[in-house]
């Protein structure tokens, strides 16, 4: 896909977060309204939002790293898998413009300088790590990175809020990556130092949700690098923490696997946790979130939280 097709999917993804976060303002300042009255902005927006998404798959449709990966994955639509790709493949940086293009895209700062975009891609990324640390998701003096007054940051903070909305997608709908979320916090939730103090339940969730993640990023790295011919280097688990092997995920992903089949391998965890005397806190919201698109369980889980889950349907990116 061309360069420009690239700031066209950026400028869409851009142009459809907005468009949804609006959408949930008017919604909540709407509520005091009577229901008549309620519905007539919202519906506008929607009608909207879908158009956009339908361009938005489109140019998503011609990127080979969708069809080759990324779209494997139950929770990662075309939105969610949009931002991610324009966020890797387009950076803008200071400098005057040198053509047409870069001229019609440029931007400018509050201070009055000029970033012009520049084609990025995989192959900024030499290792995982580096994917890592762009997303704000890498570990310094054992902490995660944070904003300082008075200093410049390295890592992207609307990346970090990317890595949040798919962790938090891949965790509601099940699949493999939900797995992977399972098997880290049965681990987290059999730490006696985790168990203890105000908000451990959501922090021991935090900790699962990043580390599966990173894992996906990982084998997104891997699948783009592969894809593209470039060279591959061993993970960081395996490089420094010296793990014995890495996990690569199913080939087919789990766009096949029925919601029954998830639910299936969540109670197996569950047992299996249980014999270990591990509390897997798992509850009632949680199995609701496996049943999504059967039902009336499904709208439940939709109309929780109706600002964080409509949020999550697009990912922000800088």
């Amino acid at each position: 896909m061309s360069f420009e097709k690239y700031l066209e999917l950026k400028r869409l993804v851009d142009i459809y977060d907005d468009l949804v976060d609006i959408r949930i303002r008017i919604e909540n300042r709407l509520r005091a309204f009577p229901g008549e009255t309620r519905a007539i902005y919202p519906e506008q927006l929607e009608k909207i939002e879908t158009a956009v998404r339908e361009e938005i798959m489109q140019l998503v449709q011609e990127v080979p790293i969708w069809k080759a990966f990324l779209s494997k994955w139950r929770g990662l639509g075309p939105c969610l898998a949009g931002a991610l790709i324009a966020a890797i493949m387009v950076r803008f940086v200071e400098r005057p413009p040198q053509n047409e293009l870069e001229l019609q895209w440029a931007l400018k700062t509050k201070g009055g300088a000029t970033l012009v975009p520049e084609l990025r891609g995989i192959v900024a990324f030499d290792n995982p790590s580096k994917l890592h640390a762009f997303c704000g998701l890498d570990v310094r003096d054992g902490k995660a990175p944070k904003r300082q007054r008075g200093k410049p940051i390295d890592w992207n903070p609307k990346m970090r809020v990317l890595a949040w909305k798919i962790g938090e997608q891949f965790v509601k709908q099940g699949g493999y990556y939900r797995k992977v979320y399972e098997e880290a916090r049965a681990v987290y939730d059999a730490r006696p130092d985790l168990q203890k103090g105000k908000g451990a339940k959501a922090h021991r969730h935090a900790m699962a949700r990043r580390k599966m993640v990173k894992q996906f990023l990982t084998d997104l790295w891997i699948a783009w690098r592969q894809l593209e011919g470039l060279s591959i280097v061993s993970p960081y688990v395996i490089d420094k923490l010296h793990h014995k092997h890495y996990r690569a995920p199913p080939a087919l992903g789990d766009r096949g696997e029925t919601p029954k089949s998830s639910r299936q391998r969540t109670k197996n965890h569950q047992r299996n946790a249980s014999q270990l005397g591990v509390e897997t806190h798992i509850g009632r919201a949680s199995r609701l979130a496996f049943e999504t698109h059967t039902g009336h369980a499904s709208q439940q889980v939709s109309e929780t939280h109706i600002g964080r889950a409509s949020q999550s349907q697009c990912g922000t990116y800088p």
